[in-house]
């Protein structure tokens, strides 16, 4: 859905972290549903009419429906619109947020793999990157990608990170510490990954693509949902 109430299909192309907000793993996480399982998304809002929704989310073992949200652009927006100004990322954020108490909690940070467990009770296996060589990573991803799992991975915080984590990051483009993306790509035959940046630009290296040796010297953890 747009503002002008026209029905369209989630894409990671609605994804943009607005600028007042700290939810990176979130927005990841959308994006990441929004890759793989768009008609989750779809199945997931109820629209009341009015600019008045609700969303059900599907935390282990049972249902969970958020209080009804009424979006109101000017005061209330967090998330931003993207170029096809989808209301999707905003509806779900803003319930997402209810459920916590409110929407400032979200800014506390946390990791894809449980925002995924509360919206669609996706199963998730994570590793530290640290503990694997480029070339399992790279395998462990593409195979990933082939069974259509949702993939993210995260970079450090400046405390968390190795002398040499933190100089990779500084110097490529479009990696920031303690940040999430979403890994929309693989390929094995030129050993490099894709990544989305859920602020919606500022991709790593502008196309997306990362060397795998770049990868593993930048992010400190692999999540794999499902």
């Amino acid at each position: 859905m747009d503002e002008g109430g026209r029905a369209l299909p989630p894409s990671i192309e609605d994804i943009h972290q607005g600028n007042k907000s700290f939810d990176c793993y979130v927005m990841a996480s959308l994006a990441a549903l929004a890759h793989t399982r768009p008609e989750t998304i779809v199945k997931m809002i109820h629209d009341h009419g009015g600019g008045v929704y609700t969303v059900h989310f599907r935390e282990p073992g049972w249902s969970v429906v958020s209080p009804s949200v009424t979006l109101d652009f000017e005061k209330e927006k967090h998330a931003g619109l993207g170029p096809r100004n989808a209301l999707w990322p905003l509806v779900i954020e803003k319930a997402y947020g209810q459920t916590k108490g409110r929407m400032e909690n979200l800014n506390v940070g946390g990791s894809p793999a449980g925002v995924l467990r509360d919206m669609a009770d996706m199963q998730t296996s994570s590793f530290f990157v640290t503990q694997r060589d480029p070339d399992a990573i790279l395998g462990v991803l593409a195979k990933a990608m082939q069974e259509q799992k949702a993939v993210t991975a995260m970079t450090p915080s400046k405390a968390e990170g190795t002398e040499d984590a933190n100089r990779t990051i500084n110097v490529t483009r479009g990696l920031v510490v303690r940040h999430a993306y979403l890994v929309t790509d693989v390929d094995s035959e030129g050993r490099r990954v894709k990544l989305f940046n859920p602020w919606g630009y500022n991709h790593p290296n502008d196309s997306g693509w990362l060397s795998i040796d770049v990868f593993k010297k930048s992010m400190l953890t692999v999540n794999i949902s499902g």
